[in-house]
C-alpha cells in the first residue's frame, strides 16, 4: 500500500499556499485550505504517515466532531493537498447525509441564461470547471471523443473526468442533474442503444450537440446503466434538464424506460416526476401578480338568503394580496410553482448586470437558510451554491451560502482548443466591502 510522509518541517504547507495562489484561489479560501491541513496534522500526532486506511480513519473522525457540510469543506482541502502532492489516488469521497434537493430554471431576457440552486448537506468538491475541445473523453460504451464542443460548469474536484452537476456547451445548449431518488432507475447496456453511464450523460451530450433538436436523436436511442463512476462514487439518482433558447426538455429515466417530455415552464425541482409539476401548477392558475380584486360575491354584488340583501365590501389591505395561495415551503411542488410563478412575472432591463441579477433573485425565492430544512439524518439542507450562466457567452456566475458576492468565470477567458480541464475552486468565504 502506496503511503505518504507529510514533511512540515521542509515547507510542504508553504509550497502548499503558492500552489493555492498560482491556481487563483481566493485568499479567504486558501486560508481556510491551510486551517483545514492543519486540523488533520493535528489528528495525526507525531507520526506523519498517511495512507488509505489513516485517511478512511480520519473521515469517520471528522464525521463523529463535525456536521457533514463542515466535514466535506474539510475533505476538500485535503484532496487538495493529495492532489499538490501528487498523491491524487488517496483522495476520498465526500460524506453523504440524506437525498438533496435543486431548482433548476431557464431565462430569455435578450440573452439566454440557465442555472440552479444546489441544495445540499454536504460539499461534493466542487470547482467551477472549464473543458476545452480537446479534452480527451474516454466514454464506457460510445468510446473516444477526442474532439468536442468546450463547456463550463460545476463538477466534483475530479481531474480525469469533469463530473458536472450541471454545464452549458460553447453553442449554448445547458444541461442540469437534479435528485429523482426513488424513480431514477438505470440497468445494464443494451444491444443497439447508446450506452451511457448517469455521470457521462452530460459530457456526452453537450460535448457532441449544439441544440436541443440535435439532441433529440440521440436520446431517442439513449439507455442509461447503472455503472459507478469508481467503488467510492455509485451512480446518483438523477433527471435532468435540457435547454437552449428555443427549447427546454426534462428527462428521466424510469423503469419503464426514457420519458421525455417538453418543458414549457423553463423551471424543474425534484420529485415527483415532472408530469406531476405541470399538471400541480394547474391548481395555482388564480394567483396573480396584479392589484386583486374582490371575487367573492358573484357579479352584482349581491346575494344572501333574502332578495336584495347586501354582501360584505371586501378590499385589499395591502400590496401582493393576488399572490394569496402561493406556496412557500421548500418541498420540490411547491419550489416548482414559485419559481414558475416568479420567472413568468419578472420584469427587468436586458443589460448583462440587470439580467444576471434577476435570475439570482428568483433563485433566492426559493432558496433554503440554515435551519429550515432538516433532513431524516438531524442534517440541514441548505442552498451550497447558486449560478447563472449566459449560455450565449459562455459567462459561468455563481454565488456560495457563505460569499453573498456574485463572481464569475468566463469559458472563453481561457484556451478553448486546449487538452485540460481548468478548475476554478469556489470562492466560499464572505467578501465585504467596506465603505467608510
Amino acid at each position: 500500500m502506496r503511503q505518504l510522509q507529510i514533511e512540515v518541517e521542509n515547507g510542504q504547507l508553504e509550497n502548499f499556499e503558492m500552489y493555492l495562489y498560482e491556481r487563483e484561489n481566493a485568499p479567504a479560501t486558501i486560508q481556510k485550505y491551510l486551517t483545514d491541513i492543519r486540523t488533520l496534522l493535528r489528528y495525526l500526532g507525531e507520526d506523519k504517515v498517511i495512507d488509505k486506511k489513516r485517511l478512511l480513519d480520519y473521515k469517520e473522525w471528522l464525521l463523529g466532531n463535525y456536521a457533514v457540510s463542515s466535514a466535506n469543506s474539510i475533505l476538500a482541502a485535503l484532496n487538495q493537498f493529495l492532489d499538490y502532492l501528487g498523491f491524487g489516488e488517496l483522495k476520498q469521497r465526500y460524506l453523504e447525509g440524506g437525498s438533496h434537493m435543486c431548482t433548476s430554471i431557464t431565462w430569455k431576457n435578450g440573452d439566454f441564461y440557465f442555472g440552479r440552486n444546489m441544495d445540499l448537506e454536504y460539499s461534493f468538491g466542487e470547482c467551477v470547471t472549464v473543458t476545452p475541445r480537446r479534452f480527451p473523453f474516454r466514454f464506457r460504451y460510445e468510446g473516444a471523443l477526442a474532439s468536442h464542443y468546450a463547456m463550463i460548469g460545476m463538477a466534483a474536484g475530479e481531474t480525469s473526468f469533469p463530473l458536472y452537476a450541471e454545464a452549458v456547451n460553447e453553442k449554448g445548449l445547458c444541461m442540469a442533474g437534479l435528485n429523482f431518488p426513488g424513480n431514477a432507475y438505470y440497468g445494464k447496456a443494451a444491444e443497439g442503444k447508446a450506452n451511457a453511464a448517469v455521470y457521462e450523460l452530460i459530457p456526452w451530450l453537450l460535448g457532441t450537440c449544439a441544440s436541443v433538436e440535435e439532441a433529440e436523436e440521440k436520446l431517442s436511442r439513449l439507455n442509461l446503466t447503472d455503472d459507478a463512476f469508481s467503488e467510492n462514487m455509485p451512480p446518483a439518482p438523477l433527471h435532468w434538464m435540457l435547454a437552449d433558447r428555443e427549447r427546454c426538455l426534462v428527462i428521466e429515466s424510469v423503469r419503464e424506460g426514457i420519458n421525455i417530455y417538453e418543458d414549457p415552464v423553463g423551471v424543474l425541482t425534484n420529485n415527483p416526476s415532472f408530469e406531476y409539476h405541470r399538471t400541480n401548477l394547474n391548481n395555482y392558475l388564480n394567483v396573480t401578480a396584479q392589484y386583486p380584486r374582490a371575487q367573492f360575491l358573484r357579479p352584482g354584488g349581491k346575494g344572501g338568503a333574502s332578495a336584495g340583501e347586501d354582501g360584505p365590501d371586501l378590499k385589499p389591505y395591502s400590496q401582493g394580496m393576488g399572490g394569496i395561495g402561493l406556496p412557500g415551503d421548500f418541498s420540490s411542488a411547491s419550489r416548482f410553482v414559485k419559481a414558475a410563478f416568479l420567472k413568468w412575472n419578472s420584469v427587468c432591463g436586458k443589460s448583462e448586470e440587470e439580467n444576471v441579477s434577476q435570475f439570482f433573485h428568483i433563485l433566492d425565492s426559493v432558496a433554503m437558510p440554515r435551519g429550515a430544512v432538516i433532513t431524516q439524518d438531524g442534517n440541514y439542507d441548505i442552498t451550497t451554491y447558486s449560478c447563472c450562466v449566459n449560455a450565449d457567452t459562455g459567462i459561468y456566475y455563481y454565488k456560495t451560502y457563505g460569499n453573498s458576492r456574485i463572481a464569475a468565470v468566463d469559458m472563453r477567458g481561457i484556451d478553448l482548443d486546449g487538452d485540460k480541464l481548468t478548475a476554478y475552486p469556489m470562492e466560499t468565504g464572505q467578501v465585504i466591502r467596506k465603505v467608510n
